[in-house]
């Protein structure tokens, strides 16, 4: 049975809300066609639209959101569509919502911790059934859906969750042949795959050459970074159970050949692992490091701020966190290039937040100089109150500067979250504002309306998940957004719509009350869904 689209009336926000209810009670329908006498779900077909081998334009517009974070650089900012504004932002309302297929046979449960990315009229998101969808970005109807690899349910290893995909995907032209092309992991491999059809390109392994039998112990968490013809991907453990020896590693865009490994630790050695993503220039890729063994006696390049050559991978500079063994206080947070003043002088930085609640930002030429500044976001994560995940969003237009995290007093009241504009010389506060629930995943700004979207997640003692619409020069709440399970997904601005994912296998278009119409449910609308997982952090 192929997936259905469902018309709803035209109820705003609101029904978007009563709507994802239903899909969580109601099993059947769509998607979820049972065999008789056996239980067992039975994967249908999916139904292919005409437009899937239709062209697509090999350059990339401010009308999209083509990699995680935005670009290379990570500044989590566009230039705009400039269609939400901070007059409609309180008033959006969902045009379409995409719900994904539930897990069948062995896949994980499912959700989206990936983040959206639009090109040229398609959205494409990966979910941690290990499913790949490519969407209209108009409609919400799937063009095609590809399942890569992912981990097993109950045959994971040491680790307690099974995973798909988590990490975003990258669409950029082949750097031959000028045809879109989407990167993207899964569990265990990266892919290259034909952005209109879906057909594969190429498929390599992450990790070293003899671990693609090894069960539960390496996993694919980092988004690709794709610049100077390489595609850049860090090297993790599932669940720090066993750690696996961390590192970096670069492919061909063109081929998925390997080119180069660059490893956190001596030979022999575990720890440190890349869970984040790399951020590039022409010259350089700065990486933020995960924890060391906790039984062992060495940190390694474990805590760490890494600068590598871009073509070799070699070591160039770095700087450690210095913290006890086990701490458990890693850089999850992925790298942002900005801009300073430091000394009187301009200078390029590179910012990162840890778990235990601090950003910091470091010369990106002089790392070993230690930090610039640093400004606690949010409580360290072993006190349970969430924890500090979020990249930086820099508007280079305005040279501002905006961080987000989890547990914070401001003016003397305790939020679960919050987000605020700092100095990108000093980190001292230009403003803050509180927030219901916990931060995670990172905001998005439309610098040519200055709206910024901010996702948020669990803890949540005084409110539910939802995404904030703010000002982003004054921090003045403008709306709010349900979502129903809490986000790790970065929402983006894409054309005429702001794309939330959520953990509950969800993808929301959200767009002014005067375009939205009748609200469209695509996909498996009605199908029974199971549990959902925590956020993509790798612990037991």
């Amino acid at each position: 049975m192929a997936p259905r689209t469902w018309w709803l009336p035209r109820g705003g926000v609101a029904l978007a809300a009563a709507a994802s209810l239903v899909f969580l009670v109601f099993a059947g329908g769509a998607g979820a066609a049972r065999a008789a006498g056996t239980g067992q779900s039975v994967r249908p077909p999916v139904q292919q639209p005409v437009t899937v081998h239709r062209h697509l334009a090999s350059t990339v517009t401010n009308q999209g959101w083509p990699a995680y974070l935005f670009s290379a650089r990570h500044p989590s900012a566009t230039t705009g569509p400039a269609t939400i504004t901070q007059r409609n932002a309180g008033t959006l309302r969902a045009a379409w919502m995409f719900q994904e297929q539930p897990p069948t046979g062995n896949q994980p449960p499912g959700g989206f911790s990936a983040s959206p990315t639009v090109s040229d009229g398609m959205v494409f998101i990966g979910s941690q059934t290990g499913d790949l969808y490519a969407l209209q970005e108009s409609t919400g109807q799937v063009v095609w859906m590809r399942t890569l690899n992912y981990e097993q349910a109950g045959n994971n290893g040491n680790c307690k969750h099974a995973r798909g995909i988590v990490g975003t995907a990258t669409v950029t032209a082949d750097p031959q042949t000028g045809k879109p092309i989407v990167y993207v992991p899964g569990a265990r491999y990266l892919y290259a795959l034909d952005a209109a059809t879906g057909a594969k390109e190429w498929k390599s392994l992450v990790g070293p050459a003899n671990s693609a039998s090894v069960v539960g112990v390496y996993y694919n968490y980092a988004s690709p970074t794709v610049a100077n013809g390489l595609v850049y991907e860090g090297v993790s453990s599932s669940c720090d159970h066993p750690f696996v020896r961390g590192g970096v590693q670069s492919f061909s865009q063109q081929t998925g050949s390997l080119q180069h490994s660059f490893w956190t630790d001596p030979a022999g050695q575990v720890g440190a692992s890349v869970w984040s993503s790399e951020a590039a220039t022409k010259g350089w890729v700065w990486v933020t490091t995960g924890d060391p063994e906790f039984t062992g006696t060495q940190l390694y390049h474990a805590y760490s701020f890494l600068r590598l050559n871009s073509s070799t991978l070699a070591l160039s500079g770095s700087w450690q966190l210095k913290l006890p063994q086990a701490a458990d206080l890693d850089f999850g947070s992925s790298p942002t290039l900005f801009p300073g003043t430091v000394h009187g002088g301009s200078s390029p930085l590179v910012g990162a937040c840890n778990k235990n609640g601090r950003y910091y930002a470091l010369e990106r030429d002089s790392l070993s100089l230690g930090p610039v500044w640093s400004r606690r976001v949010g409580r360290p994560a072993h006190t349970h109150q969430g924890m500090c995940l979020a990249s930086a969003v820099w508007n280079a237009q305005a040279s501002t500067l905006y961080l987000a995290g989890n547990t914070r007093t401001i003016s003397g009241h305790t939020y679960d979250g919050s987000v605020r504009e700092v100095s990108a010389s000093t980190g001292t506060d230009k403003w803050a504002t509180g927030l219901g629930c916990g931060v995670l995943g990172t905001p998005a700004l439309d610098a040519a309306t200055s709206v910024l979207a901010v996702a948020t997640s669990g803890p949540c003692r005084n409110g539910s998940p939802a995404v904030y619409l703010l000002n982003a020069a004054t921090g003045h709440i403008l709306g709010t957004l349900p979502i129903n399970a809490g986000a790790f997904a970065q929402p983006v601005f894409a054309g005429q719509y702001l794309l939330v994912a959520d953990e509950s296998g969800q993808v929301v278009a959200y767009t002014p009350a005067a375009a939205a119409g009748h609200m469209r449910c695509t996909g498996w609308c009605s199908a029974r869904h199971r549990r959902i997982l925590p956020p993509p952090i790798p612990a037991p």
